[in-house]
């Protein structure tokens, strides 16, 4: 179904805008906006909304989140360390700062490997560099097209200073 989009409230829009980059699926945007599916569909192939406000609401949930991880880190006391419970707590941090850094497009992990060289993998890539070379240079033929035809084998086999 058609929505027409002109008289929608750009706040609103810019608001589901977001809610949609942050991974909320089409139904979860809807039923959160009090708006049909349609609509959310509508508002996600548009190029409507102003990217600075859509942005900057991102940033203000990612701030929730912030909060959310600072209140459950000061929540912890000597007594509820005693009591087992900051695994809670922790875990609750670790998701909200977690949830709040991928809003903000930061990574969520960091996977180094410095000095690393994988022979195997070189071993490949210079074999197909050789390859495209010879694609290049006009030596390599398409081979896999004259494959189970003897004709064609035979042709290949002829010498390269007679004209095919």
């Amino acid at each position: 179904m058609a929505v027409n989009l002109t008289r929608f409230p750009e706040l609103r829009g810019a608001e589901i805008k977001a809610l949609l980059e942050q991974g909320y699926s089409i139904a979860k945007c809807a039923t959160m906006a009090g708006c049909s599916r349609d609509t959310v569909v509508a508002i996600k192939k548009s190029n409507k909304f102003d990217r600075a406000i859509v942005d900057s609401i991102k940033n203000h949930i990612s701030g929730k989140f912030y909060k959310v991880a600072d209140a459950a880190v000061n929540a912890i006391t000597p007594e509820k360390l005693q009591n087992a419970t900051p695994v809670q707590l922790i875990t609750t941090a670790g998701i909200a700062i977690d949830k709040a850094r991928l809003i903000e497009g930061d990574a969520t992990q960091r996977i180094e490997f410095v000095g690393v060289v994988d022979d195997e993998l070189q071993g490949q890539i210079a074999a197909l560099e050789g390859e495209l070379a010879g694609w290049k240079s006009g030596q390599t033929v398409n081979a896999e097209a004259f494959e189970g035809s003897n004709e064609a084998t035979q042709a290949q086999d002829l010498p390269s200073d007679k004209p095919i």
